[in-house]
């Protein structure tokens, strides 16, 4: 197959959805049983003798080094055998028994194309969280009020679509949810983050919260708006982490998604002091991610005052911090 040959969009989700929960058995392939046993084993990159652990924390074969960082499995591949993704992927699809057909010939164009659903359409389709709805029940167990915010909508018809258990087909149902729009300082609701509910509580399925498209980088998710006299932003991972860090601190509080995406956020003009508040995780990453942001933007942007903060107990966020205050 040459190297030009570009996977089509759907093999490369059917192979990454076939990967999930089976990454271990796939990288032991490449890295060895032992390696994968238990945390901190050598790097097979940076050759360290103790910094190397698969956490598979995303469902997507995540590995992290203390010096070399995140990789995720097919990047791991593609370090080791020095092959480009395209090679991979397909590499992997056919180890999965998918195949990636390779089209003898353009096929022609459709007279009338269907339009895109897109991240817009879809918040469009939410309305304001209102009381004794299963969003307003589900914020309300966590300590929390989501109808002080603009960026947060109720949608009582969330589609969830899994594989079946024996791979052969797709498995869809419908559930309450929460829409919460990603904005960047470039754009508003280029993305919109999916939390799926049943009956007031966070929804028994693999992934219960999911992003509606691909692109998460510089995004965050508005909670609250930035007092000009002072200029005080917090930055937290999730919305419930976010939200609670904000009435335990009494300032807005933006959730950025992930750890991984601090470091990418764009301060507005008006903010002078931003808080980072990590979570407290047991393998550091999300102490990591926060103290290297920290530098990033430090030294992004000079005379910005930035400050890591991080909950007492170990394995915890602010929300549990938020709870118990109330115990």
């Amino acid at each position: 197959m040459q190297n030009s040959f570009q996977p089509s969009a759907e093999f490369q989700q059917l192979v990454k959805a076939q990967l999930k929960g089976n990454w271990k058995s796939v990288l032991e392939q490449h890295l060895g049983a032992e390696v994968l046993a238990k945390p901190n084993q050598p790097c097979p990159f940076c050759e360290g003798r103790d910094r190397f652990s698969f956490t598979d924390k995303f469902g997507n074969g995540d590995c992290y080094c203390r010096h070399c960082g995140h990789r995720d499995g097919i990047t791991v591949i593609m370090d080791l055998t020095h092959k480009n993704f395209s090679e991979v992927i397909v590499a992997l699809g056919d180890q999965l028994g998918i195949p990636a057909e390779v089209p003898s010939e353009p096929k022609p164009k459709k007279a009338k194309s269907r339009k895109t659903f897109t991240s817009k359409d879809l918040w469009n389709l939410g309305s304001p969280i209102e009381k004794d709805t299963s969003a307003d029940r589900y914020l309300s167990s966590r300590g929390l009020n989501g109808r002080n915010f603009q960026s947060l909508r109720f949608f009582d018809h969330l589609r969830y679509a899994e594989k079946s258990k024996d791979g052969s087909s797709w498995e869809e149902k419908y559930y309450e949810g929460i829409l919460c729009r990603i904005d960047s300082s470039e754009k508003e609701c280029f993305n919109v983050l999916r939390i799926y509910l049943d009956n007031g509580q966070k929804a028994k399925v693999k992934a219960p919260k999911k992003v509606f498209g691909k692109e998460i980088s510089g995004g965050f998710i508005k909670l609250g708006e930035i007092n000009p006299d002072d200029g005080r932003l917090g930055l937290a991972e999730g919305v419930e982490t976010a939200m609670s860090a904000g009435i335990l601190h009494e300032m807005p509080v933006w959730s950025v998604i992930s750890a991984f995406n601090f470091k990418n956020f764009v301060p507005p003009e008006e903010v002078k002091e931003l808080f980072i508040f990590a979570d407290n995780d047991s393998n550091f990453v999300g102490q990591k991610e926060a103290f290297t942001a920290a530098s990033v933007l430090a030294q992004k942007y000079k005379s910005l005052k930035i400050s890591v903060v991080i909950p007492p107990e170990v394995n915890s966020d602010w929300n549990d911090v938020l709870l118990s205050s109330k115990r």
